[in-house]
């Protein structure tokens, strides 16, 4: 036990990092959740009005400049 004297307050210290941590996983993985959704949702109406912007082009291209 005269080894793992200095390491008792780290393994203090781990370890109660990880029970606050499993402690409030729930809250954390909300927040994670939240996040991760308003990302996607911002990258998708990119996309989106992407795809509308060469749509219209593609358009000019085929047709001509009537319906622009």
């Amino acid at each position: 036990s005269e080894i793992y004297e200095p390491l008792i307050p780290f393994l203090n210290g781990f370890n109660n990092f990880f029970y606050v941590l499993f402690k409030n996983a729930n809250y954390l993985f909300f927040f994670l959740f939240l996040i991760m959704s308003v990302l996607l949702l911002i990258n998708a109406r990119e996309r989106e009005y992407d795809e509308r912007v060469q749509g219209k082009e593609e358009l000019v291209k085929k047709r001509g400049r009537i319906f622009s």
